[in-house]
């Protein structure tokens, strides 16, 4: 295990200072860039860009000390005595869960505000007082402490009862817990912080009903977002599996955006329904888990633990591990996540038949949200889920175009 923890603390550690170092490294604005967005335009995004980037690499180093005090204390231990069973296992790990997630939400707090608060107003992005914000965080807060305090209780007790197969079992309750998760997020998750209602518009309705007869799909509901009342980004998602899948779509879309431009978007998220990317984001997220989980146990052992004291070291241990894992492949969920999304882009497309309007789409989008067009190149290998503006725009500009004129 000390060999496994620290080549994950080593790659993890040189991951955040390469993020920090990066973040100073913005490129100089290049021709295409230029040609599309005007200097004053980029300079600004470029300075809410380098402090989000310096925020969000402070966080995970806040994270990483926090998890490095963790694994060398005692946390609950202490407050179970005598011969470990399967139900004291189970209510330790409960308790364990619910106070790393009560820590982290108070360590992280103050770059929070900052980052997703101060410099979100400070650009005019953010629409939300900061008690909107902060209700918005402490519900996010509850989430995972739910989360932490399930996911804590069922692993104490498979380390317990299970010593042999918890990996397995723990694999396969991630995997039926992230589909559940999935089923049930537009449902009961979303609405817990958002307000929604179905489309009205009838015009972008009869687009969406031509662009699912063309594509011979059944799209779920549509239904809109009240962004509006947090903040100004425009945006569309694609959520849920089967019978709750739904394509939502940001108030501020629509007010900011052409019909033809809406439409575009809606082709674009019908472009993951079609290839199934929530469905390849678990598969893939499973297989990952099930890695991590069986390298654990080839380092942990498979014996149950002999006291509550060794107990706790070894779900810290997977806490640690699993965290450091999840960060040091994030470039490889996000090369997926891109490909996925520059496939959707291709299907919108095909869907269409409307380069321009992809074009100005990503303009509007791009100014709108005040993206960073042109990223440093290890923040995008790194961590972008989606090509960058000026990829998705040289995309469209060589679509159509014979083969060989394409490279």
């Amino acid at each position: 295990m000390d060999r496994l923890a620290k080549g994950m603390w080593v790659l993890s550690l040189t991951f955040a200072v390469l993020w920090l170092v990066s973040a100073f490294m913005a490129p100089a604005h290049s021709q295409d860039a230029l040609r599309y967005f005007d200097a004053a335009h980029l300079d600004r995004a470029d300075a809410r860009a380098f402090r989000g980037y310096l925020a969000s690499g402070l966080n995970t180093l806040v994270v990483f000390g926090l998890l490095w005090v963790l694994q060398k204390r005692v946390v609950v231990s202490g407050m179970f005595k005598g011969k470990v069973s399967a139900a004291g296992a189970l209510w330790m790990g409960v308790l364990l869960g619910l106070s790393v997630s009560v820590l982290l939400a108070l360590v992280t707090l103050p770059l929070r505000i900052y980052g997703g608060f101060i410099l979100e107003r400070q650009f005019g992005l953010s629409s939300a007082s900061f008690g909107v914000w902060f209700t918005d965080y402490l519900k996010n807060a509850a989430l995972n402490g739910f989360t932490y305090a399930v996911a804590g209780g069922a692993v104490a007790w498979c380390l317990v009862k299970l010593p042999k197969s918890w990996p397995w079992v723990l694999a396969v309750g991630y995997v039926l817990t992230s589909v559940f998760i999935a089923f049930i997020y537009p449902t009961v998750i979303a609405p817990f912080f958002d307000k929604f209602y179905p489309l009205q518009d009838q015009e972008i309705l009869s687009d969406i009903r031509a662009l699912t007869d063309k594509a011979g799909m059944e799209v779920g509901e549509v239904l809109v977002m009240e962004a509006s009342a947090k903040t100004s980004r425009a945006n569309a998602y694609f959520a849920g599996v089967g019978a709750s899948k739904q394509v939502v779509l940001y108030d501020t879309l629509l007010n900011t955006h052409t019909r033809e431009q809406v439409k575009l978007v809606v082709a674009h998220e019908m472009g993951h329904w079609k290839y199934g990317h929530v469905s390849k984001n678990l598969v893939f997220s499973a297989l990952g888990v099930t890695v991590v989980l069986l390298a654990l146990s080839l380092s942990i052992g498979r014996m149950p633990p002999s006291s509550y004291g060794s107990l706790e070291r070894s779900l810290l241990v997977l806490l640690v591990v699993s965290t450091l894992a999840g960060y040091v492949f994030s470039p490889v969920s996000s090369f997926i996540s891109r490909r996925f999304e520059a496939a959707s882009d291709a299907y919108s497309l095909e869907l269409t038949g409307d380069p321009a309007t992809f074009v100005s789409t990503q303009i509007n989008l791009s100014r709108g949200n005040l993206s960073d067009v042109d990223p440093p190149l290890f923040i995008r290998w790194f961590a972008w889920t989606h090509p960058t503006t000026l990829e998705r725009i040289r995309m469209a500009q060589k679509w159509g175009l014979p083969q060989e004129g394409r490279q």
